[in-house]
């Protein structure tokens, strides 16, 4: 069981799912592992899901009950703060297709301007490396012209 100095000590995780290959992020699945890293699944807070949060405990915990009494209230409290917010989101099966996947990111569009296909290799190459696009082409411009002054 990790030492918690405060239980605001404890932060999210969230855990990205699809067809993309884990990397690094095998512990998420473990809940023991996430509790002993101090995060708490972001999936705990959805409101309309009543009984994971308790099942999650017990398995984080190792049926530490101490433990969880402690862990309890913080988690209703945080379930009861995101409740409070109408956050919309959409949940696809880890199985769902790439085709489905890039279906639903073009119609969930909420700036309501259409998507270009520069959008959509954006969101496909940020995907898969895991990377913002943008950060990486800013990274090489730094790097060309540091190069380039020299």
């Amino acid at each position: 069981m990790p030492t918690r100095t405060t239980i605001a000590t404890l932060k999210l995780c969230l855990k990205l799912v699809g067809g993309v290959t884990k990397r690094g992020t095998v512990w998420c699945d473990q809940p023991n592992q996430v509790l002993a890293r101090n995060y708490i699944p972001l999936r705990l807070f959805a409101p309309e899901d009543e009984d994971s949060w308790s099942a999650w405990l017990v398995d984080a915990t190792g049926g530490d009950t101490s433990a969880q009494l402690e862990l309890q209230p913080l988690i209703l409290g945080l379930r009861a703060r995101v409740a409070q917010f109408n956050l919309p989101f959409l949940a696809l099966p880890v199985g769902a297709s790439e085709a489905v996947v890039l279906n639903v990111f073009v119609k969930m569009n909420t700036r309501s301007v259409p998507l270009t296909a520069f959008d959509i290799i954006v969101a496909r190459v940020e995907g898969e490396t895991g990377e913002s696009l943008h950060d990486l082409v800013a990274a090489l411009d730094d790097r060309y012209r540091t190069s380039s002054v020299t």
